[in-house]
């Protein structure tokens, strides 16, 4: 698993650090975003690499603003979003609307949000429907890793209960865009 911390070039923002508990002492000998990036972009493709080529998908939660935040962040190193990348966004999935019924059946409203104040969950977070499938967070979210591995579960937990036999690669990507 790839994972760095970025400094951003700029004092981190109080509410920004409420929600993932970095600060500017922890960023302050990392890379810079732009060389984040392309270190991230050089992971990515060698572990494609590894496994024989083919196609990427990136997979998020909100996987729109997610590329849009890589596009920004490899632009600031003069380099582009590679061509032919797609996307699988687990927001999208359980905002469509056969899916949505499903989680709806289950408790989980997906049109509230939470109290705008970080009080209260909206319920298309990926905390929500990873416990919809019935997937619990291990270590802690709004890091990297944590959010990596319970979106990992979630996806997989999602397609088991929607597409009952389907695997996650048979799900359809979509070219990634801003």
């Amino acid at each position: 698993m790839f994972g760095t911390l970025v400094n951003p070039g700029c004092p981190i923002t109080p509410g920004a650090t409420g929600v993932h508990k970095i600060t500017d002492a922890m960023v302050a000998g990392a890379p810079p975003t732009h060389v984040a990036g392309l270190a991230a972009l050089l992971w990515l493709w060698q572990r494609c690499e590894r496994r024989g080529g083919g196609r990427v998908v990136l997979v998020a939660h909100n996987a729109h603003f997610d590329i849009k935040s890589l596009t920004h962040l490899l632009l600031d190193g003069a380099l582009l979003m590679p061509l032919g990348w797609h996307s699988l966004c687990t927001y999208t999935l359980v905002r469509r609307s056969a899916v949505r019924e499903w989680f709806v059946r289950r408790g989980v409203p997906l049109a509230a949000q939470g109290d705008g104040k970080g009080k209260g969950m909206s319920p298309t977070s990926l905390s929500s429907v990873a416990r919809a499938v019935g997937v619990a967070a291990t270590g802690e979210l709004h890091r990297a890793e944590a959010d990596t591995l319970l979106l990992r579960d979630a996806l997989r937990g999602v397609v088991a209960r929607l597409w009952p036999g389907k695997t996650v690669s048979q799900v359809r990507a979509t070219p990634c865009a801003l």
